[in-house]
């Protein structure tokens, strides 16, 4: 029984369509090719990772600690003010 099976090479409308394929995507411009787009886009990252360390530093770290709200001496004022307070009221 010899069974004759079509060849690949006869399906001439599959091998049309195929070389179109290929010719669209020779034409197209690859990415890696387009330079101005590459050049673009790296500035707009720069730009945009310049904003966000702006943001950063300009941004409190978190609450200040309660001790550093007042210099020393203002500390030894305002003990020293509430012992004489104290005495009063208590002599």
């Amino acid at each position: 029984m010899n069974v004759t099976r079509p060849r690949a090479a006869d399906d001439f409308p599959m091998i049309r369509a195929r070389m179109e394929e290929l010719r669209r995507e020779r034409a197209r411009p690859r990415a890696a090719d387009d330079f101005r787009m590459i050049r673009t886009r790296m500035e707009e990252l720069r730009r945009e990772r310049a904003q966000v360390s702006a943001e950063r530093d300009t941004r409190p770290l978190g609450p200040r600690p309660h001790h550093g709200t007042t210099s020393a001496s203002e500390n030894g004022r305002q003990r020293h003010f509430s012992r004489a307070i104290r005495q009063k009221l208590s002599g």
